[in-house]
């Protein structure tokens, strides 16, 4: 592993509403609409040597090791990455890495690292512009949110984020992310996409990037409506069912993105204190699903019900 460190920083993006300033190009992140803008909210994307803390982690799943200081490391096959202070990301990573793989490897694990470090937890959930109505749908891997947002596309909708949702409680405004999902080869057949081999997520995994330029939405939206999804394998049909606040604010912090690094962290204070604050402003939902594709037509005329029966105004709190 090893590249040649890079001191310029030269490209520009938008993330979550953050400045992404980059020593090389990233061609899935959208770029910053206004280049003259401050960077005292920027997150620098650098490339060099990473090397292995000496100290022993605090937390370590395997995947990702948080350190005493806060900082954490991230290790990918061939790709290291270290992230600090929620400001700075460090790749090691093959010089013909490939823009699909780089862009696997920054827009999940190190972005949802950056998010903690930040003090600003994310929901594990894909976000949703439904006839001007933000809907989070939400779900742990493997429960259908990408299949399900794809699906809710495909009938006229935009997207604002894949799988990672930035919220902010107070005003209820989830932050736009870039143009693309992933999507598993088995619910790319089923909803008639075609999925480009040089977009394949990471050299070990059956899922690729699709893009979606043409259905994104670049500007935040607020919330209306969490949606949760949540297979049932022997569900003949949908069921939805309306959380309490005291169960929303408790589905919602097991629902934060990598919630045992939030609880190395701090012991999860931050993310029991978001999903409290959101419960409280957002109405949740549970949708039990059958464990198959058959019945997504059906769920998606659920999720667009949802959103037109909330009476909540789309712009954000002041």
């Amino acid at each position: 592993m090893g590249m040649t460190p890079q001191v310029e920083l030269p490209y520009r993006y938008q993330l979550y509403g953050w400045l992404m300033i980059s020593a090389r190009p990233l061609p899935f992140m959208p770029p910053w609409p206004d280049a003259a803008s401050t960077e005292e909210d920027s997150v620098e994307v650098r490339f060099g040597p990473v090397a292995v803390p000496a100290d022993t982690p605090v937390y370590d799943d395997g995947f990702i090791a948080l350190h005493a200081d806060g900082s954490a490391l991230l290790t990918y096959p061939e790709v290291r990455i270290a992230v600090a202070g929620g400001r700075t990301i460090r790749v090691d990573a093959p010089t013909d890495i490939s823009d699909a793989y780089l862009h696997s490897c920054l827009s999940g694990a190190a972005m949802s690292v950056t998010s903690h470090q930040r003090g600003q937890p994310p929901l594990h959930a894909c976000v949703l512009d439904i006839d001007g109505k933000g809907i989070a749908i939400a779900g742990h891997s493997g429960f259908g949110k990408s299949t399900t947002a794809r699906a809710l596309l495909l009938r006229g909708h935009r997207l604002v984020s894949d799988d990672h949702a930035q919220v902010d409680p107070a005003t209820r405004l989830a932050q736009a992310a870039f143009p693309s999902m992933k999507l598993w080869t088995n619910s790319a057949d089923h909803l008639g996409d075609t999925l480009d081999p040089a977009m394949k997520v990471s050299p070990m995994v059956g899922k690729y990037h699709l893009p979606l330029r043409e259905s994104y939405r670049p500007t935040p939206i607020a919330l209306t409506t969490v949606v949760i999804l949540h297979p049932e394998p022997k569900l003949e049909h949908p069921t939805l069912r309306h959380l309490t606040t005291q169960e929303a604010a408790m589905a919602l912090h097991h629902l934060v993105h990598r919630w045992r690094l939030a609880h190395a962290i701090d012991k999860g204070a931050a993310a029991f204190h978001w999903a409290l604050a959101l419960s409280q402003m957002v109405p949740v939902a549970i949708l039990k699903r059958p464990d198959d594709l058959h019945q997504l037509d059906r769920l998606c005329a659920m999720i667009e019900g949802l959103a037109a029966s909330t009476d909540r105004r789309t712009e954000p709190v002041r």
